[in-house]
């Protein structure tokens, strides 16, 4: 029996304006934490590392999950045991892993840096940045909205690092303890008109093939 389709989700930025050409607060920062964590919180740790996949030469990690108002941020760590070599993108640098999550209501969306689906309302789950070498490798990813109760599994399939796939399962419990620690620093403050102006064109001199004035 197949589950669930999965749908795929990159980021995407907008300004969001209202009726009057001016910036909405409330929809900016729905568009803001959609992409991104919240700036005006701090996220409570829901556990530490976990290993999801090991093998006599490589492991895949949860280093750990974040808890967000608006979602929950997730850090992928890959290790090995020797340096890697003749990678892809460079000596030592091998491909992003696959990283999805399945939502306790059966929903799974995975991440996809290469497609934007500007029109999925849904759960949206973006890389946030990674990087390393040699031994040791580092990845993040946002998840938003917030999953809905119950357990959030997390599966990883590092290719490049010859591991199978692997999931991790972060407790329902876990998730809701986590949530309740969120601290909000202070409202959320939207960002102030776009109050920049380019710097004057130098004048050019008289006769040349700048000068439009002497057309």
């Amino acid at each position: 029996m197949r589950g669930p389709a999965v749908r795929h989700s990159g980021a995407m930025h907008s300004v969001v304006v209202g009726d009057d050409g001016e910036p909405d607060p409330e929809q900016q920062r729905a568009v803001r934490v959609r992409w991104s964590p919240p700036e005006n919180e701090v996220g409570a740790l829901v556990r530490g590392p976990v290993v999801i996949v090991a093998t006599d030469d490589a492991a895949a990690v949860l280093g750990s999950a974040v808890h967000y108002s608006a979602g929950v941020l997730l850090s992928v760590q890959l290790s090995r045991r020797q340096e890697a070599r003749g990678a892809r993108y460079g000596r030592g640098m091998p491909d992003e892993p696959l990283v999805g999550v399945e939502l306790a209501d059966g929903r799974r969306v995975a991440v996809d840096t290469y497609r934007l689906d500007e029109r999925d309302d849904g759960v949206v789950m973006t890389a946030q940045g990674g990087g390393g070498g040699g031994r040791s490798f580092a990845f993040s990813y946002w998840l938003s909205p917030a999953p809905p109760a119950g357990d959030l599994t997390v599966v990883v399939h590092a290719v490049d690092h010859g591991l199978p796939e692997g999931r991790a399962v972060l407790a329902a419990d876990d998730l809701a303890a986590a949530r309740s620690r969120v601290v909000e620093l202070w409202p959320w403050v939207p960002d102030p008109p776009d109050s920049h102006e380019p710097p004057p064109r130098p004048t050019p001199p008289p006769g040349g093939w700048f000068d439009h004035e002497s057309e």
